[in-house]
């Protein structure tokens, strides 16, 4: 998958799932009244929450590393 990948299928509000390294993940989202967020987590496990997809490019971490920099070894890619 890549970046822009990424950007579009979420901007789309299209959820995400894939594995890292035999770990299975998912890319979700929630909405408060007008307000969306985003979730990444690990499947079965307390998801991370972010703001909007600059944050969650800019911070989110799978194990120890940014998400944006293992895009292209994320395996399995389901997008709905």
């Amino acid at each position: 998958m890549t970046l822009d990948t990424l950007k579009y299928s979420i901007q789309t509000g299209r959820e995400i799932e894939f594995s890292y390294r035999g770990t299975e993940y998912s890319i979700t989202y929630s909405f408060e009244g007008d307000k969306q967020t985003i979730h990444l987590c690990q499947f079965y496990q307390t998801s991370v929450a972010f703001d909007s997809i600059e944050q969650l490019i800019a911070s989110a971490k799978i194990g120890g590393e940014y998400l944006q920099d293992i895009l292209g070894n994320i395996e399995d890619v389901t997008v709905y």
